[in-house]
């Protein structure tokens, strides 16, 4: 995708739900520089839409975690493979 560090942290961010109002008091910045940063993410993955930039984003989210999902022997359940297992 090839994002700003910038860019990067609002989209971590922006999964969670919260306002561009959010993400600049957190991250330190003004709303415009993370309204701008949202426009140019949006540019960069060919979308419009916030709402379509955070529905992909959940995507891959889930993505990840299903690849990341082991079934137990014993009872088929799912359990989150932990890193290096």
């Amino acid at each position: 995708m090839d994002l700003t560090p910038g860019e990067a942290r609002v989209t971590r961010v922006l999964t969670s739900g919260q306002s561009a109002a959010d993400i600049a008091r957190a991250c330190g910045v003004s709303v415009e520089t993370v309204r701008s940063q949202i426009r140019s993410i949006l540019q960069k993955l060919g979308m419009h839409r916030q709402a379509e930039l955070v529905g992909f984003l959940a995507g891959l989210i889930h993505s990840s975690v299903k690849a990341d999902l082991r079934f137990t022997a014993h009872d088929q359940c799912p359990v989150v493979a932990r890193a290096g297992s």
